[in-house]
């Protein structure tokens, strides 16, 4: 996906096709797919589709909250369980930061515990769709850099922060 449809994916006219796309018990089939072209670019109902699918996949990692998430097919893979980040983001409150930077966010799962958590959180992903993702599910609660996190680390970190890195699913 590139960051235009991202961007229309998380916008009102991808909220639409989500929709749409929700009503239909197998969004993947051909039956789907020809309605949704009917208001929608190829592209554009391929992508809400996915979605769709996506968000029925990720209901075993993100439970309801996964409907108002967006994922990728790699994001969801990698995406830190919900308990799991909710255990860190804890971790990192209890030990009396205020504010984490977490380089690497992908679609933003850790920062989501982190900023349930009510830490403070700015989030960089390399990718440029996917950080359009991570900031539509990181909402108002957080702000996504989009970069390489190496070159942007020194400029991003202050004196006092914690700094959050997935090494499991970083080169």
């Amino acid at each position: 996906m590139d960051e235009s449809l991202a961007r229309w994916l998380v916008g009102p006219q991808g909220a639409e096709a989500l929709a749409e796309a929700s009503a239909w018990p197998d969004p993947s089939s051909l039956a789907a797919a020809q309605a949704l072209r009917h208001r929608w670019t190829p592209e554009q109902a391929a992508t809400a589709s996915r979605q769709v699918e996506l968000r029925r996949r990720a209901v075993t990692k993100f439970g309801e909250r996964a409907g108002a998430l967006f994922f990728t097919s790699d994001g969801l893979e990698q995406a830190t369980r919900a308990s799991v980040a909710a255990w860190r983001a804890s971790r990192f409150a209890g030990a009396g930061g205020s504010r984490v930077v977490d380089l690497g966010c992908g679609i933003g799962a850790d920062a989501l515990a982190f900023a349930d958590a009510g830490l403070e959180v700015v989030a960089v992903e390399l990718d440029p769709a996917t950080a359009v993702l991570a900031q539509a599910n990181l909402g108002e609660r957080g702000r996504v850099v989009t970069g390489d996190a190496v070159a942007l680390a020194a400029d991003l970190i202050k004196p006092g922060d914690a700094v959050f890195l997935d090494p499991a699913r970083r080169t």
